[in-house]
């Protein structure tokens, strides 16, 4: 299972991205599932005979989080209300009840947490993609946020509010359940909202600040945190049932 490289060209680009499922045997590609993807800031300049475009993700926007379970069947966190769809093998879907979720505003704060994250998960990969006088360029980077004050968040578009839930890989644990990481104020505990395979939120668990799950094992949760240092900690907990 993939995600498609989010096309457009220029100042073009679709709000949507496929989940991809590609038999092993004979390559063959199909859509299994469609998913918003984050906002971007689109900045142009110069004339119609040298014009120059670039595009730039805007940071906490809302977009819609995946995961795939053993039997192939994918789970989406839907961002416009925050519902969880099930979609199994056979291609039937299962919708959850919303959850309520409250409206946290971006502040400075906050705003330096996603640059501490970006920093602490090596920031994923960057796309940009400029067109200057016709001419099409994408640069890929490795990495993102840096840490505090290392980094003028002054010249990114942010949105006023938080959105529900981390756009992250949702992790499906060995009882079938899938772990969507919430949004919280900056300086909560990590809060992980767990749902069944009805889409029902079923659990709500809080974890030590600056933590996150990483796996699962047959009876335990793995978790990795940071301490004050910035050194880095493997944890493992009993799975909560």
């Amino acid at each position: 299972y993939s995600r498609s490289m989010d096309g457009g060209m220029g100042t073009e680009r679709p709000d949507s991205g496929a989940v991809l499922r590609i038999q092993r045997g004979t390559l063959e590609i199909d859509t299994v599932a469609m998913f918003k993807v984050p906002e971007v800031t689109v900045t142009e300049s110069g004339s119609a005979d040298n014009r120059n475009v670039s595009m730039s993700l805007v940071p906490l926007s809302p977009q819609d989080a995946w995961g795939v379970a053993s039997d192939g069947s994918i789970v989406l966190a839907r961002s416009a209300d925050y519902h969880i769809d099930w979609i199994r093998a056979d291609g039937s879907v299962v919708s959850g009840s919303p959850v309520p979720f409250e409206t946290i505003a971006i502040g400075t704060e906050e705003k330096r947490e996603w640059a501490r994250s970006q920093a602490e998960t090596g920031g994923g990969i960057s796309i940009a993609v400029e067109v200057d006088n016709g001419a099409l360029t994408t640069r890929f980077g490795r990495g993102g946020g840096g840490r505090d004050g290392e980094e003028n968040l002054d010249q990114y578009a942010w949105p006023e509010s938080k959105p529900p839930f981390y756009g992250t890989r949702i992790i499906i644990d060995p009882q079938n359940r899938a772990w969507v990481r919430r949004h919280v104020v900056a300086g909560d505990p990590t809060t992980y909202d767990v749902f069944d395979r009805q889409g029902e939120r079923v659990a709500t668990y809080e974890l030590p600040f600056r933590s996150r799950v990483v796996s699962f094992g047959p009876s335990g949760v793995y978790v990795a945190s940071f301490d004050d240092f910035d050194l880095n900690y493997l944890h493992r907990y009993a799975m909560p049932m």
